[in-house]
């Protein structure tokens, strides 16, 4: 027997779906089909099987980008909406098995033109692997971008960067500013042949456009092109963007020779002149860490270091390298630095053991000295960036 009248149920069924779950094609098929989408829909996060062929569960036919833009274009007032393929980035919404690329985006540019009218969207969220698709087809990384100037209200971006090839054309876009309301941005840099362009236009801070936190991941990368993106980077003078950064990396996947501070984090580091919080991420494989920028370093005043799951082989390695930086005051503006990581069991008073010289360092800088190894593993250390408000709310 229904708890109320009948005349309620529509009222009630739009409460219930103002944030909505559509973790497959099929739900998504259903959410429209049942002409579920309208005004009331506030949030809205979507999970497909891409046509990877490596098989999978409801896969996503070539037609889902176009009914996807279709169910957008009737929800005008959404505000949070996620996108993902079967993929993990930085979210734990969904277990991911695979690297899903998906190959076809045709009907892609119609769902950024759909996205591009949602006045009030405030987070965005576009976790989806094209990489496998044929780059003539269609510039996804410059697309979007290309919208986001028209997107007054969105405070949070989290997206993958992409390879595409060069276009001089139809680049009208980078006169114009990412939305000064944007103030996190998560880039999930896939390619070390992402173009510098787009992701400097990004950074940079514009008349009233400055973010406010950057963050960056990076997957595996075949040591041989590990210097794309380094060598792009090389040439340009730093300008003025966040106020904190921090960069993350897979800590199971990076190849043994992998260089990733000195070849990724210190590039993009020494883009930016107005950090004041910055965390790296040190892995055992860096034989020796690369020093920012003086005019990327003058301006820092915490400094983490994140080593992953503790081992006294690292500790030394941070240790020895980084207790240099501190005793030479490489950082003349810092005052705190911080060594975190996964430890079952670590003592306070093995702080003075596990990193001698740095504590010694730290105490005669004056610069305050802060271990953190409360995390039980490396999963933990890094807790999901942003996941939609649908928490409690049904799935179709």
């Amino acid at each position: 027997m229904s708890l109320v009248h009948r005349s309620w149920t529509h009222v009630a069924q739009r409460v219930m779906q103002r944030h909505v779950k559509l973790h497959s094609y099929s739900k998504l098929n259903e959410f429209w089909e049942e002409n579920l989408a309208g005004n009331h829909v506030r949030g809205l996060s979507y999970v497909y099987t891409p046509h990877s062929g490596l098989g999978g569960n409801d896969i996503a036919p070539e037609a889902h980008w176009k009914l996807l833009a279709d169910v957008l274009s009737q929800c005008p007032n959404i505000q949070q909406l996620s996108i993902k393929s079967i993929f993990r980035f930085l979210s734990r919404e969904t277990e991911y098995e695979y690297w899903c690329r998906d190959r076809h985006v045709q009907d892609l540019p119609r769902v950024f033109t759909s996205i591009k009218s949602l006045t009030k969207l405030d987070a965005w969220v576009f976790d989806v692997d094209l990489r496998i698709m044929e780059r003539d087809r269609i510039r996804v990384f410059s697309e979007l971008c290309a919208i986001l100037p028209d997107l007054r209200n969105l405070k949070y971006l989290q997206t993958i960067a992409w390879r595409e090839n060069s276009d001089r054309n139809g680049l009208s876009f980078l006169d114009r500013s990412p939305p000064p309301s944007l103030k996190k941005l998560a880039l999930h840099v896939a390619s070390p042949h992402a173009p510098v362009r787009y992701l400097k236009w990004l950074l940079r801070s514009q008349g009233e456009y400055c973010l406010d936190e950057l963050v960056f991941h990076r997957p595996d990368w075949l040591p041989e092109h590990e210097s794309a993106l380094s060598s792009q980077l090389h040439a340009t003078e730093p300008f003025k963007s966040s106020q904190r950064a921090e960069f993350i990396y897979e800590p199971y996947r990076l190849w043994q020779t992998s260089r990733p501070t000195r070849l990724f984090t210190i590039p993009i580091i020494n883009l930016l002149s107005s950090l004041r919080d910055l965390e790296l991420h040190c892995e055992l494989g860096e034989r020796s860490l690369e020093l920012p920028r003086p005019s990327a370093r003058n301006s820092i005043e915490s400094l983490t270091v994140c080593i992953g799951q503790y081992a006294i082989t690292v500790a030394q390695v941070v240790d020895r390298q980084i207790s240099p930086w501190v005793d030479r005051q490489e950082f003349p503006n810092l005052r705190q630095f911080r060594i975190r990581g996964a430890c079952l069991h670590f003592p306070p008073d093995l702080r003075s053991e596990a990193f001698p010289r740095l504590s010694k360092a730290c105490d005669e800088a004056d610069v305050s000295f802060v271990t953190n190894f409360e995390a039980n593993s490396i999963g933990d250390l890094y807790v999901p960036l942003y996941l939609p408000g649908t928490h409690g709310h049904p799935h179709y």
